[in-house]
C-alpha cells in the first residue's frame, strides 16, 4: 500500500492506475490512516472509509473524487470513525435473483424501451448464480459464462449479454447495493462480430409461410405477416394500438415515443396488411392495442418467441431471428430496383446525413416501392396456398 499526503495535486500527480492486469489499487492517506482513495484500471479514483474493527476491516465508499475535495473526504471518515462499531453491521448482500428485481424495476423500465428483453436475457442466462451473492460474482465468472455463450449461443448474443449485466452492476455499484469497488464486467474482451446480413430467400419464404398458415392463433399468423409485410421493428409491432391505423390513407402513425428515432413515423399498409387487420378481434374497451392480452401486464402479447421456433422447426429454417423478416423486407424492395433512399424511408428510418434527401421523396413512391415488395412477398404465400390445394 502506497501512502502520500491527500491533495487534489497529488492525487492527479501521485496515484497512478494499477500495473499487472489488477483490478484497482489502493493508496492511503498520510494524515488520516483511514481515508483510502481506490484507483480503477480505468483510471477512476474514489474516496473510501477503511477501518479494522472488531477483527474485521470495514469498507465503505465516500465519494468520487473527481467531484468531491479531499478536505470533505477527510471530513466525512473523521465522523464515521467516530461512529458505533455496530453502525457498520453489513445487511444481507443481495442476490443476483433481487438484484435483477431491483434492475429491471428501479432503472430499466425508466430508461430501456426493451426492458423486457433485457429481464428475460438476464434471468435465462444468469438462471445459475440467483441464488448466488451479487458481491461474490467475479471477473473469471463473468469471462467463463461470456466465452461459453460465445460458443453456445454466437458472439452477438455474449456481447450483448455482457453489455446487459455490466450495466447492471454498475447500478448496484452506484447505489452500494454490493461490496465491490469495481464492475467484474471490466476489461473483459469482447468478441470480434460481422454484421448480421441474414435473409430469408424466396423458397424460404414459401416454406416459412406454409409453418405460419399452421398455426391456428390469428394473432401469431398476423404478426409475423406484418412483420414482412412492413419491416417494422417486433416492438412497435407488439405495440401497435388501433387509434395509430389510417384505414382510408392505408398507414400506420407511429409515435416518437416508440420509435428509436424519438420522431414520429408514417408507414404504408400494403391491402394483405389492411386485410389481414379486418380479421382481428378488439379488446376491451380499456385495452388500445391490435395484438391485445387479458392476461399480460403490458397489455399487449409478448414477443412470440416460442412460435417462431415452432414455425422454423417445421418450416425446417435455421438461424432466423426476428429481425431478419425487417432485413428480408428491404432486401425484396433492392432487388425490385427501389433506392436506398426509399427502402430507408419505407422502413421508417431517419440519418442525419439522408434527412435533407427525405424531405424530396414523396409519400406515393415510398407507398409504390412498398407494394411493389408486398407483391412479391405475395406471390410466394400463393404458392404456398395452391400447394396446399395440390395437397
Amino acid at each position: 500500500m502506497t501512502a502520500f499526503h491527500f491533495t487534489n495535486v497529488n492525487i492527479s500527480s501521485k496515484a497512478p492506475p494499477p500495473q499487472n492486469g489488477k483490478a484497482f489499487i489502493e493508496y492511503s492517506d498520510d494524515t488520516d490512516k483511514n481515508l483510502k482513495l481506490y484507483v480503477t484500471s480505468s483510471g477512476s479514483k474514489t474516496f473510501y472509509f477503511r477501518k479494522k474493527i472488531n477483527g474485521k476491516y470495514i469498507r465503505k465508499k465516500i465519494g468520487d473524487a473527481k467531484y468531491m475535495s479531499v478536505s470533505a473526504a477527510r471530513e466525512k471518515a473523521r465522523k464515521l470513525a467516530a461512529l458505533d462499531s455496530s453502525a457498520f453491521d453489513k445487511p444481507k448482500s443481495v442476490s443476483i435473483q433481487e438484484l435483477i428485481d431491483q434492475y429491471i424495476n428501479n432503472h430499466s423500465k425508466k430508461k430501456n424501451r426493451r426492458w423486457k428483453d433485457e429481464e428475460h436475457d438476464l434471468k435465462r442466462f444468469l438462471k445459475s448464480w440467483m441464488k448466488r451473492s451479487a458481491s461474490s460474482i467475479s471477473r473469471q465468472d463473468i469471462e467463463k459464462l461470456h466465452n461459453k455463450i460465445g460458443n453456445e449461443n454466437g458472439h452477438y448474443q455474449a456481447n450483448r449479454l455482457l453489455a446487459k449485466v455490466s450495466s447492471m452492476f454498475n447500478y448496484a455499484i452506484n447505489l452500494e447495493l454490493i461490496d465491490l469497488v469495481k464492475n467484474p464486467c471490466k476489461g473483459i474482451d469482447k468478441f470480434s462480430e460481422q454484421s448480421r446480413s441474414r435473409v430469408l430467400s424466396k423458397e424460404e419464404l414459401t416454406a416459412f409461410f406454409n409453418a405460419l398458415f399452421e398455426e391456428e392463433d390469428k394473432f401469431i399468423q398476423a404478426f409475423f405477416i406484418f412483420s414482412l409485410y412492413t419491416g417494422a421493428r417486433r416492438g412497435c409491432i407488439l405495440q401497435m394500438e388501433w387509434n395509430e391505423i389510417d384505414f382510408e390513407n392505408k398507414s400506420w402513425i407511429i409515435p416518437g415515443s416508440k420509435m428509436k428515432s424519438k420522431r414520429e413515423t408514417v408507414l404504408h399498409l400494403p391491402d394483405e396488411v389492411m386485410e389481414r387487420l379486418q380479421t382481428l378481434p378488439h379488446g376491451d374497451n380499456d385495452n388500445p392495442y391490435v395484438f391485445f392480452s387479458p392476461t399480460s401486464k403490458s397489455g399487449h402479447i409478448d414477443a412470440p418467441r416460442n412460435a417462431l421456433k415452432r414455425i422454423l422447426k417445421k418450416a425446417n429454417l435455421k438461424n432466423v431471428r426476428f429481425h431478419d423478416f425487417r432485413r428480408t423486407f428491404a432486401s425484396i424492395q433492392a432487388d425490385i430496383g427501389a433506392s436506398m433512399i426509399l427502402i430507408s424511408r419505407s422502413l421508417g428510418q431517419l440519418t442525419t446525413s439522408a434527412t435533407h434527401v427525405y424531405t424530396r421523396v414523396s409519400s406515393g413512391a415510398v407507398a409504390d416501392s412498398v407494394n411493389e415488395a408486398a407483391k412479391a412477398i405475395s406471390k410466394q404465400m400463393q404458392k404456398t396456398k395452391e400447394n396446399k390445394k395440390t395437397d
